[in-house]
């Protein structure tokens, strides 16, 4: 953690009810599993004791009701002389009753309330031992990854960065989140990012009040560009006022002539002339009514788990600037986000009729969608070009709390230090692959560069080889992202990353393995000599056994090539190998920086077995284990081997 974004921590959880010692003795003498633990028993305890209370009420309103029913029978059982003493009753039972049906309401939201924390933090210890099972995976996002960084690097999809950082409900936060992990940051955005995420990280009641919230939330992306595209329209009605009055004129004209009927007041039904014209006038709007409604699909369901989240979001008072500019994007003008998309959904909730079995005598009645349609263009015309700002704030504090609950959960993780684009090195000391299991995971010192020098990992098979390209490719993008990084220190310049890990043919497109593997070393080649001419960022290569659709000796050549062509743009970067004699190849030898992983072979016979240690060690390896593994996995060496 660096120093500035440790300041910012320490002021948040002070500010925010948490004093700076408690925060910090919490780090040091509670773990956040711990935390999480202690967190999830308390509130099951408050959900079973208000699932007691909710039984009790439950009860209580069922001997109201029996008692409002009987007395209200007795009082009436003399209909020419009713009990008003009995009734009397009755009228006391029923408000009782109401009253109840209140607080059990109340009682309820806080049974669910609590529960749904108790799962939120059950799920944060999941998350926080790996065990991706037991973590929701939300809808994919579509991403431009040409690069292919996402399945090289496992960012998005099942056990993935993304699954990972998964606190997110909104479309827009989702996008937004694999937007930022795809395309590295400006330094001066990342270090407003790390600001942001400091401040967040002690405010887990917040953070997971904004999880609660968003968790009946139903909107996928399709759905709320929908939504968009209607709130940003050309308003219809409000626009023909002369339409707005005689549907006002023709629909008071209607109910007053039926009550004036049932009153009997007026002799023939009167009322049924405008009716008819009602009825007609809907057939002539049929059409652009349903357009109209149209655009908002089923946006009532989503509308109050968005006013959730706005208004969890906009609980606290942030110091950072980046915080507080986005809760001001929320509330703008003193229009309030959460207020607002409360009011539209009430609206709806008028609106839903047209889907009720009533709705043809109503609107024959009221006119009842044209006077709800000019109430929706009036939010329109008030709010409905705010509407895209609000959720892209909301999406961008959802991704930034996102990056603060990893923070919480590994408060030894660092924030990178960006240097300058001329140092040419990535340094990291005790890094590790965030995806892995704390409990199990080892990290290594590792750096990277500087410019004119490649790491050769080299290694047996399963030592670890690959796990620590992708610790490499995968923190690299949390630095530019803004995120804490699994390290205990990392520092690097703005860099640009490509990588080769896992090459795919297509019977589909006639692409050879081979053909696909050269496609994607021309990808990256191709980024770094544009980033290394643009000279504002460092390109990055990470490579793990490329070109191994070809025979030995062309494939030697075929590497030393494609090293030699990123070096001579001033790349940085490692690869993973089996070839051991990369390190003394001709134009090559100088610029390796050979490292490797080891193994141990223990037992003897049936009950040998290998053990990795995983920890990086200077020079090329000493050992292979390919046929050990043979006879391991039980193909014994054969008589004429």
């Amino acid at each position: 953690m660096t120093r500035a974004v440790l300041k910012k921590s320490l002021r948040a959880a002070k500010i925010f009810g948490v004093s700076s010692t408690d925060w910090m003795s919490d780090l040091q003498q509670h773990s956040p599993k711990a935390v999480y633990a202690a967190r999830q028993e308390r509130f099951e305890k408050e959900a079973q004791r208000l699932g007691r209370s909710s039984g009790l009420l439950s009860n209580l309103r069922l001997v109201l009701f029996l008692a409002f029913s009987g007395l209200l029978v007795a009082g009436l059982w003399n209909w020419d002389q009713p009990s008003r003493l009995l009734l009397g009753l009755s009228g006391g039972a029923f408000a009782g009753f109401v009253v109840l049906v209140i607080v059990h309401a109340r009682v309820e939201a806080r049974r669910r309330e609590a529960a749904g924390l108790a799962a939120i933090n059950a799920i944060a210890i999941a998350r926080l031992e790996r065990r991706y099972d037991a973590l929701a995976e939300s809808p994919r996002t579509a991403v431009d990854d040409s690069a292919g960084l996402g399945d090289d690097l496992d960012l998005f999809g099942f056990a993935s960065l993304s699954h990972l950082l998964d606190t997110l409900h909104t479309p827009r936060g989702r996008a937004l989140l694999a937007g930022w992990l795809l395309e590295p940051a400006d330094p001066d955005t990342v270090a407003a990012r790390q600001a942001a995420v400091g401040e967040l990280g002690p405010l887990l009641d917040l953070r997971q009040r904004l999880d609660l919230a968003g968790a009946e939330l139903e909107a996928d992306a399709a759905q709320v560009d929908t939504f968009l595209r209607w709130a940003e329209s050309e308003p219809w009605l409000i626009r023909k006022p002369w339409l707005v009055w005689m549907c006002r004129v023709l629909g008071g004209a209607c109910m007053g002539g039926l009550a004036a009927d049932l009153a009997g007041w007026i002799g023939p039904p009167l009322w049924l002339v405008p009716a008819v014209v009602n009825l007609l006038l809907t057939a002539v709007f049929l059409g652009r009514l349903g357009r109209s409604f149209a655009g908002l699909g089923h946006s009532d369901r989503s509308l109050p788990a968005y006013a959730g989240l706005f208004e969890a979001a906009r609980r606290a008072n942030y110091e950072d600037p980046s915080l507080r500019g986005l809760i001001e994007r929320m509330g703008a003008l003193g229009v309030s986000a959460p207020e607002q998309m409360l009011r539209l959904s009430s609206i709806l909730g008028f609106v839903a009729l047209r889907r009720s079995f009533i709705y043809l005598p109503v609107q024959a009645l009221t006119l009842w969608d044209f006077h709800w349609l000019w109430r929706l263009e009036r939010w329109k015309a008030k709010v409905g070009a705010r509407v895209r700002d609000w959720l892209e704030a909301l999406g961008a504090f959802e991704a930034l709390a996102a990056f603060a609950a990893l923070h919480h959960a590994h408060p030894e993780w660092a924030f990178a230090e960006m240097c300058a684009v001329d140092k040419g090195r990535v340094t990291a000391e005790a890094l590790g692959h965030p995806l892995l299991p704390p409990a199990g995971r080892v990290d290594n010192d590792v750096e990277l560069g500087p410019k004119g020098k490649v790491l050769l990992v080299t290694g047996s098979n399963m030592s670890g080889k690959s796990t620590l390209l992708r610790a490499l490719g995968v923190n690299l993008v949390l630095a530019q992202a803004g995120a804490p990084v699994c390290a205990r220190s990392f520092c690097c310049p703005p860099a640009r990353l490509g990588t080769s890990f896992r090459v795919r043919d297509s019977l589909e497109r006639g692409v050879s393995f081979f053909l696909a593997e050269l496609n994607q070393l021309k990808t990256v080649v191709d980024l770094a000599a544009e980033t290394g001419k643009a000279g504002e960022r460092v390109p990055v290569y990470l490579f793990d056994e490329i070109l191994l659709g070809t025979n030995v000796a062309e494939r030697q050549v075929a590497v030393r090539r494609v090293l030699s062509h990123l070096l001579s743009v001033g790349a940085i970067g490692a690869i993973a190998t089996h070839d051991l004699s990369l390190a003394d190849a001709a134009g090559l030898a100088e610029a390796c920086i050979p490292v490797h992983f080891s193994e141990k072979f223990v037992g003897a016979g049936d009950d040998a077995k290998m053990e990795f240690d995983y920890v990086l060690k200077p020079g090329v390896t000493p050992t292979t284990n390919a046929l050990k593994l043979l006879d391991l996995v039980g193909l014994k060496k054969a008589e004429n081997d």
